[in-house]
């Protein structure tokens, strides 16, 4: 039995199990992680074109027909 003034190194020892579950599941996570990021941006994108569209159709409006034309 060492002595206990004595540093031996490691401490404890946990399995947390196979390393290639622990990659996939970082993996995983990260990946999950990208999508939403992606989706959320998506999500914002389709609502700036919808106001644009929007924009559009009133200035269009404005100037009296679908084209922007009133009779050029």
């Amino acid at each position: 039995m060492p002595d206990l003034r004595e540093a031996t190194g490691v401490v404890e020892a946990l399995r947390v199990g196979p390393a290639e579950d622990s990659k996939d599941e970082v993996q995983r996570k990260r990946l999950a992680t990208e999508l939403r990021a992606a989706e959320a941006k998506l999500e914002r994108q389709r609502r700036a074109a919808t106001k644009m569209e929007q924009r559009i159709a009133e200035i269009s409006k404005e100037l009296g027909g679908p084209e922007g034309r009133s009779g050029d």
